[in-house]
């Protein structure tokens, strides 16, 4: 209670409550190796005189959530900091002339009650040719159903007709072996003979002047074909190589 003189007395009311504040919101993108990766980190402030109730923070694309957080309390006067992986794909973008752009909405929910919304971006680069070309990509065909065969100490370079495009617009580059003991792929894309037997080769259509070589797990060492060409627009080819001895007459003499 609270007395103004000895004959008035009145009774102080204090109310305990939170007060939680969101700031610098942001969206930032980590490249690995074998993949993108883009976060979302922003400042919880409680601002209040009261610990706060769980927090719980939600990035969505459209409807769909595509990462999440969950701060159990902050304490009052208080601050502590959220970061949600995000999962975008790539059909989260919006592209134009190659450029990528997703819009992130953050909300912010404390014991059930919006607290915080903000609309983010994430950005990503694409290859508009790549785009263009592969849009206008009709067929892609092997000879002979894509089954070849090599003889031993041999090498190929193996390519499909491409439909729709100028042909030799877009080239296969080639990533794995199943049996590189068979046959693998060196640094020029052609098909190296190694003993008898089948391997499957696999690879993906890209513009032929895209630079992308891929190391024996098939990640690119040089440019990530995900990082220019849109998931859904991947287009995978695979042929069968099947090796076998040179004939007697190709033979060389001892």
């Amino acid at each position: 209670k609270a007395y103004s003189t000895q004959y008035d007395e009145q009774e102080l009311l204090v109310e305990y409550v939170s007060d939680v504040n969101i700031a610098n919101a942001v969206i930032t993108r980590n490249d690995d190796e074998s993949e993108i990766v883009y976060s979302l980190t922003a400042d919880l402030n409680n601002n209040g005189n009261a610990d706060s109730e769980p927090i719980v923070l939600n990035a969505y694309i459209d409807d769909k959530v595509v990462g999440t957080c969950e701060i159990t309390e902050i304490g009052a006067g208080i601050s502590d900091k959220a970061t949600i992986t995000l999962d975008l794909d790539d059909s989260a973008y919006n592209i134009t002339d190659g450029k990528g752009i997703a819009e992130v909405k953050l909300v912010a929910e404390e014991n059930g009650e919006v607290i915080f919304e903000d609309v983010l971006t994430a950005e990503k680069e694409f290859s508009a040719e790549a785009i263009e070309l592969l849009s206008a990509l009709t067929t892609v065909t092997f000879e002979n159903d894509g089954a070849y065969t090599i003889e031993l100490g041999d090498q190929m370079i193996i390519q499909p007709t491409f439909a729709g495009v100028d042909k030799n617009s877009l080239k296969v580059d080639w990533q794995t072996s199943s049996n590189g003991n068979v046959a693998y792929i060196d640094y020029s894309n052609a098909i190296i003979t190694e003993k008898t037997g089948t391997t499957t080769i696999t690879g993906i259509v890209v513009p032929n002047n895209e630079t992308v070589l891929f190391n024996s797990n098939g990640i690119s060492e040089t440019n990530d074909w995900r990082s220019i060409i849109p998931s859904d627009m991947v287009k995978t080819v695979s042929a069968t190589v099947t090796v076998v001895e040179k004939a007697e007459d190709e033979k060389p003499s001892t």
